[in-house]
């Protein structure tokens, strides 16, 4: 049983997701980088929205 979020790694290497990635015509390397972008994007709007609320502005 997973207790938790799945990493990159962990996305890239199912084989589910890989069934879908190749129905898809996905390449591991282009959702290797949407979804490393993703959270990238993800982690600095939580840092905005933080530093924002920390100075009034929410």
């Amino acid at each position: 049983m997973f207790d938790g979020e799945l990493t990159v790694q962990d996305v890239l290497k199912d084989p589910l997701i890989r069934q879908m990635m190749h129905a898809d015509g996905i390449s591991v390397d282009q959702l290797g980088r949407l979804l490393t972008e993703a959270s990238q994007q993800l982690l600095a709007n939580i840092s905005r929205e933080r530093m924002a609320t920390r100075h009034g502005r929410c």
